[in-house]
């Protein structure tokens, strides 16, 4: 019978002496490095530039002024913890130029997630050079590129961390522990998913990712891993409905910020074929920010084939492991599921991209072991070649969509509007009349969603932020300053001195 290509576990009575351990710990030193420097060099222009993405200057006015409304938009959607970062992180950036050190914190939090992943890949018996190179693919994957390149998505990344290791926590609930010693491993798995829901609830789907990782790479028994599973599910139950409760005494306190995403979905059919046309589309096609339909056909079914070469066992035993594997796509996007809004960017997908991401990987392992003519040092030499030069073109295409999309176009928008308010008369100045961009006056030949090339004074609520904010940096008085919008058939209508900024010019720099 073939053998799988899978990492070997060492016995649990395989005794290591502390030289051995010590010069182990001590190899993943360089490899870690690099892992670190690919990942801060593909991110670095996110820091390096100046502008604010859409959300940003509303998030920075607001927390000037106190955050009042920032708090309250927050708890109402569930996210306290992330409300208490934006209202105590924003007014210490204090001005867009300074937005690059939240964008900072957001590359430290992504490091921090690179990190986790390879450790965890490492201790599951993955090649430490595999699991750095299948690191930086996820690091470098769309909903990363966002989540690192706006300052709103403070520290998402390390939600998705602290999630995967309340699911680690999870996954060592064995029945040979006393029972005090499950409950305290139950409770504190509990308490941090919770707070990674509470930063931001996609977030705290990562918990299914590593959940993956541990239950389709381990060899074990299939009743084995449902139990296992079944402890997850328990566990993850448990903070989905102390999350709810926190969201609801939100919505209580201060109202729902919108009611399609504080309402539950009764359409679970039109809901389901949403997500095959849309997130599960998108996730398929991993890094490719134009997706195809028939790339994530022939993606799925490369997965599934993947999936049963690469599972050990009788069919029987395959199948079901495939089961607890396709049971886990969902549940790795279930707030956005249940919610009654179907709006799925790429920022909702920190758990789904990746963990198709990790079956495209077991996939690749499964053919690899089908190929019985070549040496298991040959098949992994091909699999680290085929991982290594997937993780150089994610890189690669991650930088190029980070600045071609995000920091080039959002910096020109953000000069466009402070050199037009420095042409405006300080006596003039205090209603200034705002003219917003269309899609088509977009620097890029094409937008996705509000994340990728999408202007961000296209968006109504950062129209007053990005005029108060170009105000203060050009050394003027913002607080009695009224922006008004404005539609280009009204221009004739203004008084004749009034103050205009008109983002149709945008268009003029492409």
């Amino acid at each position: 019978m073939r053998v799988p290509l899978l990492p070997e576990s060492r016995a649990a009575d395989d005794p290591v002496s502390d030289v051995d351990a010590e010069k182990m710990s001590w190899a993943h030193v360089p490899i870690l490095l690099g892992l670190l420097l690919c990942v801060i060099v593909t991110y670095y222009p996110v820091m390096r530039a100046t502008y604010g993405f859409t959300d940003d200057y509303y998030d920075l006015q607001d927390a000037l002024m106190g955050g009042h409304n920032l708090w309250r938009h927050h708890v109402s959607e569930g996210r306290p913890i992330m409300g208490i970062m934006h209202v105590v992180l924003f007014p210490l950036a204090g001005t867009v130029d300074h937005l690059g050190w939240l964008r900072a914190i957001n590359l430290a939090s992504l490091c921090v997630l690179a990190s986790a992943i390879y450790f965890a890949l490492c201790r599951l018996g993955f090649a430490s050079a595999l699991a750095a190179a299948f690191s930086l693919s996820v690091a470098a994957l769309p909903c990363f590129q966002i989540c690192t390149a706006w300052a709103a998505m403070i520290a998402v990344p390390s939600a998705c961390a602290i999630a995967g290791a309340a699911a680690w926590l999870a996954l060592t609930l064995r029945g040979d522990l006393k029972p005090t010693t499950r409950l305290l491993r139950g409770g504190l798995a509990g308490v941090a998913l919770l707070v990674s829901l509470t930063i931001y609830q996609p977030a705290g789907m990562f918990f299914w990712v590593v959940v993956a990782m541990s239950l389709l790479t381990v060899r074990q028994t299939v009743n084995t891993a449902i139990h296992k599973f079944s402890s997850c599910l328990a566990i993850s139950v448990g903070s989905i409905i102390a999350e709810f409760i926190t969201f609801k005494i939100g919505t209580a306190c201060y109202g729902a910020s919108d009611e399609q995403r504080a309402g539950l979905t009764r359409d679970v059919l039109g809901k389901a074929i949403w997500f095959l046309r849309r997130p599960l589309r998108n996730a398929l096609n991993l890094d490719v920010l134009h997706p195809s339909l028939d790339f994530a056909i022939i993606a799925a079914v490369f997965i599934v084939g993947g999936l049963v070469l690469c599972f050990a066992g009788s069919w029987k035993q395959r199948g079901a492991m495939l089961g607890i594997a396709l049971v886990l796509i969902p549940l790795s996007y279930l707030p956005n599921l249940a919610a009654a809004d179907s709006f799925g960017p790429h920022r909702t997908q920190v758990a789904l991209t990746p963990l198709l991401a990790f079956y495209f990987l077991l996939a690749l392992r499964g053919y690899l072991g089908a190929l019985q003519s070549f040496s298991r040092q040959s098949r992994e030499k091909l699999l680290l070649c085929v991982v290594s030069g997937w993780a150089i073109v994610s890189a690669f295409s991650a930088r190029h969509n980070v600045v071609k999309y995000i920091t080039e176009p959002q910096s020109i928008e953000y000069q466009l509007v402070k050199s037009q308010l420095q042409k405006i008369d300080p006596a003039d100045a205090v209603t200034i009349y705002f003219i917003p961009a269309a899609l088509s006056d977009r620097l890029t030949e094409f937008f996705c969603y509000d994340e990728f090339g999408t202007p961000s004074s296209f968006k109504v609520w950062a129209q007053e932020g990005m005029v108060k904010s170009g105000l203060r940096e050009i050394g003027r008085d913002a607080t009695v300053v009224k922006v008004v919008s404005v539609t280009p058939e009204l221009l004739p209508q203004l008084p004749a001195r009034a103050a205009v900024v008109d983002m149709r010019q945008l268009k003029q720099f492409r």
